[in-house]
Formats: C-alpha cells, sequence, structure tokens
C-alpha cells in the first residue's frame, strides 16, 4: 500500500504538469497553480498521536482506501472490512506514506518504489447445489419451505445457463423475473415473494462470507413491475359490505354443516370470524390452542408463532365473539381432551400447513359458490378489519398494534404498547351494520356436522 499511495502521487503530479504543458492550455492560473503543493486524497495532514487511538483514527479516516485493498487481496466485498487484531500493518504503512508525502510537499525528493504484485483472488466456485445445501443446513426449514426453494434454484440455474452465484447481477434477476413473468404468468407479487426467497438463499451464505454480495439485496420490484407491466400490489381487496353480509349469513357460511372440508364446521365457522373481527392472519389461527386463549385481564388470544417478530403479539376478543360463545367454544373443545382448537384441521402432507386446508376451502366456496371475484380471498377479511378499525376512529398505532403491523416510527418501538385493556376498549368501537348468525355449540365427536336448530 505505501508504494501504491507514492505511486499515485507521483502520476497525478506528472497528469498535473502535462495539463500546464499541453498546447491547448489557455494558461490560466498557471503561475499559482505552480505554486500549490502537491495534494493527494490520501494525505492526512496532521498525524494523530502514535498509539492505539492514534492508529485507529487514522484507519477510520482512510477505511474506504484500506478496503479497496483488501478487496483486492481477498476478494471480498468492503462492506466485510471491520477494524480488528489486523489493523497494525496498516497503520504503520499509511504513518509512513504521510510522513513521505509530507517530506515531498516541502519539496524533498521521495523515490517511488516498485509497487508489488497482488494475486487477486478468484471468485467463489460456490455451486447452486452447493448453495442450496448449506442454506438448508443453516437452521431447520419446513419442508414446503424447502420444496419451493428447490424449485425456484432449477429455475434460476438452469435460466442462467452455467453461471455460478457469485456471477449473478441485478441484470440478472430482473432478466429472470421477467421470464417468470412471460413463461409461467407470474403476478407482480409472486414475482416479489420469489425474489425475496431467492434472496434469503443468497443472504445466509453472504453472511457467513461464502459468497461476495447477493444480487436481490436492494431489489426495486415496484420498478420492475412498471418496467415489465406487471401490477406490484397484491390485487386482494376488502370484502364490500353487501358481500359481508352474504358471506356471514344463516345462507351462507353458517349453513356449510356437512363434511369435514376446511377443517369442519367450526372451524370453517370460526376462523372466519375471528378473521373479520381481529384481523388476524389465516396461520396465525389456524395454529391457536386451547391455552393460547386466556380470560385474564381482558378475553384475549396470544399468537406466539408468526412470520416475523412484530407479529408475535396478543389480541383482545372482540365483544361479538364472546357474545357469539367464542369462550364456550373452547372451554368445550378442552373439555372433549383437545389442545388444538380446530382438532380437525389438518392437512395430509408435510409440504403444507394445517391452515392452507381451510384456506382452500374458504377461497374456493366464495368464488365457485358465492361467485365472489377472485380479488377477495380469507386475506381480504385481514383488510376488512382494517378499514373498520378506521372507520371506527381507532388511530393506526392501535390498529398496527393488533394486526402485528410494524409501525414506521423509531419512537414507537420504544416501550410494550398498549395494554390489552386499552386494546379491547379499541377494538369494541367496531360495529357492524347487519347482525352475523351465532354459530352452533361444539358437540363432541360431531365436529363436522351440527344441526342447525329450528328458528
Amino acid at each position: 500500500m505505501y508504494a501504491t499511495i507514492l505511486q499515485q502521487d507521483e502520476q497525478e503530479y506528472r497528469e498535473l504538469v502535462a495539463s500546464l504543458l499541453a498546447p491547448d492550455s489557455d494558461g490560466k492560473d498557471t503561475d499559482e497553480r505552480w505554486l500549490m503543493p502537491r495534494e493527494n486524497p490520501f494525505f492526512v495532514g496532521k498525524l494523530p498521536p502514535a498509539g492505539l487511538v492514534g492508529d485507529v483514527a487514522l484507519l477510520k479516516a482512510l477505511r474506504p482506501y484500506i478496503a479497496q485493498h483488501l478487496h483486492l487481496a481477498t476478494g471480498r466485498d468492503t462492506s466485510f472490512w471491520r477494524l480488528g487484531e489486523g489493523y497494525e500493518p496498516f497503520a504503520a504503512a499509511f504513518r509512513a506514506v504521510s510522513r513521505d508525502l509530507k517530506r515531498r510537499q516541502k519539496g524533498e525528493e521521495v523515490p517511488t518504489p516498485p509497487v508489488p504484485e497482488i494475486a487477486v483472488k478468484g471468485k467463489p466456485t460456490f455451486g447452486w447445489q452447493e448453495l442450496l445445501e448449506y442454506w438448508i443446513r443453516d437452521c431447520p426449514r419446513h419442508p414446503r419451505t424447502v420444496r419451493e426453494m428447490q424449485t425456484l434454484v432449477q429455475s434460476l440455474s438452469q435460466f442462467l445457463r452455467g453461471k455460478l452465484p457469485a456471477d449473478m447481477s441485478k441484470q440478472d434477476v430482473t432478466a429472470w423475473l421477467r421470464h417468470e413473468r412471460d413463461s409461467r404468468g407470474n403476478s407482480g407479487k409472486t414475482l416479489e415473494k420469489k425474489g425475496t426467497l431467492m434472496g434469503a438463499l443468497f443472504s445466509v451464505a453472504v453472511k457467513d462470507e461464502l459468497l461476495p454480495s447477493n444480487p436481490f439485496t436492494g431489489f426495486d420490484y415496484k420498478r420492475l413491475a412498471l418496467k415489465i407491466g406487471v401490477q406490484s400490489e397484491s390485487g386482494r381487496e376488502p370484502f364490500s359490505l353487501a358481500q359481508l353480509q352474504t358471506l356471514f349469513s344463516a345462507e351462507g357460511l353458517f349453513a356449510q354443516s356437512k363434511g369435514n372440508g376446511g377443517g369442519g364446521y367450526y372451524a370453517r365457522v370460526w376462523i372466519p370470524l375471528l378473521g373479520l373481527f381481529t384481523g388476524a392472519r389465516l396461520d396465525e389461527l389456524g395454529r391457536l390452542t386451547v391455552d393460547d386463549v386466556q380470560r385474564e385481564p381482558v378475553p384475549h388470544f396470544r399468537i406466539r408463532r408468526a412470520k416475523n417478530s412484530e407479529s408475535l403479539r396478543s389480541v383482545p376478543l372482540h365483544p361479538q365473539l364472546i357474545e357469539h360463545g367464542f369462550l364456550d367454544y373452547v372451554e368445550a373443545i378442552q373439555a372433549a381432551g383437545h389442545s388444538r382448537l380446530w382438532p380437525l384441521l389438518r392437512s395430509r402432507g408435510a409440504l403444507h400447513t394445517d391452515s392452507e386446508m381451510i384456506g382452500r376451502w374458504f377461497n374456493r366456496y366464495v368464488h365457485e359458490r358465492l361467485g365472489f371475484p377472485r380479488t377477495v380471498v380469507f386475506h381480504s377479511l385481514r383488510h376488512t378489519f382494517k378499514d373498520l378499525c378506521r372507520n371506527a376512529g381507532i388511530v393506526s398505532d392501535v390498529h398496527h398494534q393488533l394486526t402485528g403491523h410494524a409501525s414506521g416510527s423509531v419512537g414507537d418501538r420504544y416501550g410494550e404498547g398498549y395494554s390489552l385493556e386499552v386494546l379491547q376498549t379499541e377494538i369494541s368501537k367496531i360495529r357492524l351494520p347487519f347482525t352475523v348468525p351465532r354459530p352452533e355449540p361444539y358437540i363432541p365427536d360431531q365436529s363436522a356436522a351440527p344441526q342447525r336448530r329450528a328458528t
């Protein structure tokens, strides 16, 4: 590094002289320029005092240049540079070059030593299969997630035709996602999901320094959607009032009492009701156990497994859920010896979650039986709940906490948030302008098809 900096200083001085002697030079400010000391971007002025503090201060000021040399020597991204035990040789080199640059500024002749050749480390030869296997070993993965990742890795590696992970660029990301759109008809939301999943694959290897960079980091999916002509939004809409009245009617969900599809009658009725009155996600509701439902300090349920840390929360029960017998249902399930709230909600394989059963049943029901558009699905209940909160005058940070949405304010991250008592008071403000039928009480061993009471 010492030789490189002196060489660059000498080259800059030669270029300055050449520019002054060039035939097309207009000669402006020539005298002033000749009188100016030779400048160098690596000159640090007055040296800091010797010792640890001085060396670290010097290195911090010159960190970008050090990182550049580290990248040449190791092939690693500059972001991996950290001041640590190896700072001493860098400090010594920069102290020496700072001293000799000052000597040159005073007019002393300081020869430039030959620059040693640096053996540049080549790019990692980490292959796609090794990358996939490393990601799988990193931490426990759900079988379905592994299956999805395997499919994406196969698609991406085949599309890139021999390129290794280390060779992939953001241009490759755009080209691959465009190919997925053209060949599979993927929506903007699906393309973003695929890119996010592949980014997680690269992220593990980059953090452990097996790959130099992650081409999916910071990728602009909204810009991609505009560029390739797809909508970036999910396309999900909240239910209209008329749709809600049809769905939550005696002729709607409550009439679907036959068969075990979607986890049986009680799952098919109570899970959508909970989604409407709490805004919880489908998988959050499908995972609930008897122990997750608590009565103190106010009736609520706990979400202990969710998509991210912000989503772990306690949600108070809306008064209408209590009036309609949800706590009675929980007690009956517990008395029957069940630990899960939905005993019949079980997937048929390891590649699917239990809650997918009710999700598929619900979406098929509203699209095929009720004739609702494809833009409304189970997740639309979450959108509907957010609108119900807004229309009830519930402030955004309250309904963010209810639904497990992260707030954009740094200040909101301090403290534990609103108490359950406050949340229950707020959620009680939600009113529906129509009457929702009361679900049938739980009957042990007949959870699939209770008989409707005569009305």
